[in-house]
């Protein structure tokens, strides 16, 4: 189990994100905490097994708003068959910060839209999930069929516990354009400010079935023989032992009796004498 867990841990390491254009810290933040990259690139995460999932933060560095994330626990699942664990994007990285004080570092104000042009040569974009899912009311309102639903635009992982392995992704968001009334242009003089949907897109990859049938045969097999060995190991151990007192007693009672026996003969030889 441990080379096992061994194997897992060295590509779980290939997978970490260290360096981003260039840097391993960053400087777009406003403090050092905020300035971490920390985390993988979300195709891979420590096993879950054994772990408390309600309590459990998978992180991942985004190159799309410059910043690590987590992902907790949702509820379980399968794929194709292999037992899963459903970790999803929290509502409580984009909302502002009077509600979520962390979300202060990063320049949060309004809830559900991430200024990213701190990180982008200072071009207006913003990025939100699709269809403002968790954004302001203020600002949904101003766009005309917007219809934002967690169940279909919210970012999703499926980890097998024992490997960490994402077995099925759902990345989702939205890149969005401030747009501000602008006295110089005619067409923009009576625009009111709004956080205007560019496109939104949705990176899912779902491993096939030949992937999950290689991986249930080659690994996670392995995994269900060393637990059913370390289960079988428990109650010889006990027999073993239990073995070895009645042995021992046996021999023991034995060496007693044959200690009587012998003080015995050794009496009657005496009073013989």
């Amino acid at each position: 189990m441990r080379y096992l867990r061994g194997i897992i841990y060295f590509y779980l390491n290939s997978s970490l994100i260290n360096i981003f254009i260039g840097v391993s810290y960053l400087k777009f933040w406003k403090n050092s905490w905020a300035n971490q990259i920390n985390g993988t690139d979300g195709s891979w995460f420590p096993p879950l097994y054994k772990k408390d999932l309600q309590s459990e933060r998978l992180y991942l560095f985004s190159t799309d708003v410059c910043r690590s994330l987590y992902a907790k626990f949702e509820d379980h699942s399968s794929v194709l068959d292999i037992p899963t664990e459903i970790f999803s994007i929290p509502a409580e990285l984009f909302v502002n910060s009077s509600i979520n004080p962390d979300n202060a570092a990063f320049g949060l104000n309004v809830s559900g839209i991430f200024d990213v042009s701190i990180c982008r040569q200072g071009a207006p974009v913003f990025i939100s999930f699709p269809h403002l899912l968790y954004a302001d009311d203020e600002y949904k309102s101003r766009v005309d069929g917007i219809a934002p639903d967690a169940n279909v635009h919210r970012t999703l992982f499926e980890i097998e516990q024992h490997t960490g392995l994402v077995l099925n992704a759902q990345k989702r968001l939205q890149i969005n354009i401030l747009i501000k009334p602008d006295r110089l242009i005619d067409d923009f003089r009576l625009v009111k400010e709004v956080i205007l949907p560019a496109i939104w897109i949705n990176e899912s990859t779902t491993i096939n079935q030949k992937s999950a049938d290689d991986l249930n045969n080659q690994v996670l097999r392995l995994f269900v023989i060393v637990r059913w060995i370390s289960i079988l190991l428990i109650p010889l151990g006990i027999i073993l032992f239990i073995m070895m007192i009645v042995i021992f007693t046996k021999r023991r009672s034995q060496y007693n009796s044959a200690r009587l026996l012998f003080a015995e003969s050794h009496n009657t030889i005496a009073s013989h004498n």
